[in-house]
């Protein structure tokens, strides 16, 4: 199955398909692909120049998305091409404070490792650590406060 989805990613974007171009529901190539993590198909997409900070109509990036789906080697590949690590949705929810929100201790590790800014607040002024502690993640309030140092 995921040959396919590889193999339609090419072939759509040999054929000259916009590659940031989002489908009915306001979802972009990459993130798509980001959310499914389908880490092939993202690198012809980005080959064949999709855009790495293109967002769905809650303004989240292919990154936001793989952070909050938990999908490590997809969000370790993104933030190896440069995506841009602290960009927010609409409620001010930057990938960290999604992978905080979610429990996923290695996207978190992978995200302050990559320099996201733990200090960001959201639209109601919480910080990363923040909303971890009140999802019941201590550990990765902690693991964010000892990276941010």
């Amino acid at each position: 199955m995921l040959e396919e989805h590889f193999s339609a990613a090419r072939a759509l974007c040999e054929a000259g398909a916009d590659m940031n171009q989002p489908e009915e529901q306001g979802k972009p190539p990459l993130y798509i692909a980001a959310d499914e993590d389908i880490l092939g198909a993202a690198h012809v997409l980005c080959e064949f120049g999709a855009d790495m900070n293109v967002v769905d109509r809650f303004q989240r990036t292919p990154l936001y998305v793989a952070s909050w789906r938990g999908h490590l080697e997809m969000v370790q590949w993104l933030c190896s091409q440069k995506a841009d690590i602290n960009k927010a949705n609409i409620n001010g929810y930057s990938p960290l404070h999604i992978a905080c929100s979610q429990g996923h201790r290695e996207v978190v590790k992978v995200l302050c490792q990559a320099q996201a800014d733990a200090n960001k607040v959201e639209k109601h002024g919480c910080s990363p650590m923040q909303v971890a502690i009140s999802r019941g993640h201590a550990d990765l309030a902690d693991l964010v406060s000892k990276a941010n140092r």
